[in-house]
């Protein structure tokens, strides 16, 4: 029995593992991160991101999609119901260097879906930012104004522009209806910039970096503001804590994903008490992110190179 290959950059699949059961059925895992059950042909049960780590997750604007970026250099949509990968496209062949290191690779760093759902745009460790189609992931537009990692990057609510925040500690800003031209670079942290969230009216944007600044250049999913000051477990640092979401809707709560590899919930504002814990993850978390509804939770972990979902109740 000969096992499929789905990723292009590879002729055939590297088997891994074997298990073998009592009903003439066996488990076969491979390089690529996927797991078959073979009987008479082989059917994929698992499939996932194979190489570095995960960090880049975005929620479609209607739940009903998840998009996954990762340092194996793949874009990855996925459906929340039917729980499988709907298209995958590679952007990145090999993993790169990740620039002012001397041993780290990696490939994408952050993902996001435009408003109406129908773009995303994934930033690279290179400082490139690709815009694709939802549905084909085809490619629309190629920013490459930067050098250093695209750590987050977000649509104002109404679409007009894209912020792109850098580790070289600026967030630049792109004009959708002008062909993605820059129309702005905010200048003013001293340090990489680790988060970018727009206001809801789309007229603020506030940021985070690498020195635990907060800074508003003119919401939710900053780790860094006054609604969150009491996320840090006793004994951590300002980098353990590596996303934070808030939950939609009248009853709010507050996630957050660390290094610990804990999803946890806080009563929203955070600012201080016990919050609930839960672990599934054998790595440390790199972004957490509740469906517009708020009836869900999504997690990626970065060793592990996988996203869980929760159900809120």
């Amino acid at each position: 029995v000969k096992i499929p290959c789905n990723d292009p950059r590879a002729p055939s699949s590297v088997i891994r593992s074997l298990f073998a059961d009592d009903k003439s059925k066996v488990l076969v895992g491979t390089k690529n991160n996927e797991i078959y059950e073979i009987d008479d042909t082989p059917r994929l049960i698992v499939q996932g991101h194979c190489q570095g780590e995960l960090w880049g997750m975005a929620v479609h604007p209607q739940g009903l999609k998840v998009a996954t970026g990762s340092d194996d250099g793949s874009v990855r949509v996925w459906s929340v119901e039917e729980r499988r990968q709907l298209v995958m496209r590679v952007l990145v062949a090999k993993p790169v260097e990740i620039p002012s290191t001397s041993s780290n690779t990696g490939s994408i760093r952050s993902i996001a879906f435009s408003p109406k759902g129908d773009m995303i745009a994934a930033g690279l460790i290179t400082g490139t930012v690709y815009i694709l189609r939802e549905d084909t992931l085809d490619e629309l537009h190629v920013l490459e104004d930067r050098r250093e990692w695209v750590s987050d990057l977000k649509w104002s609510p109404n679409g007009d522009y894209l912020a792109v925040g850098t580790h070289d500690s600026f967030v630049d800003i792109y004009a959708s209806d002008r062909g993605y031209k820059r129309v702005g670079t905010c200048m003013g942290h001293s340090s990489f910039i680790t988060h970018i969230d727009w206001s809801l009216d789309g007229t603020r944007l506030v940021s985070n970096s690498g020195d635990y600044e907060d800074v508003e250049w003119a919401s939710r999913t900053r780790v860094l503001s006054w609604h969150s000051l009491g996320v840090w477990h006793r004994g951590s640092d300002g980098s353990d804590v590596n996303a934070v979401d808030c939950k939609p809707g009248e009853s709010k709560c507050l996630a957050t994903g660390d290094d610990r590899g804990i999803v946890s919930l806080f009563r929203y504002p955070a600012l201080g008490g016990r919050p609930r814990l839960y672990g599934g993850h054998s790595s440390h978390i790199t972004n957490v992110r509740f469906s517009p509804s708020g009836s869900k939770l999504f997690s990626a972990g970065g060793a592990d190179a996988c996203f869980c979902l929760w159900n809120v109740v």
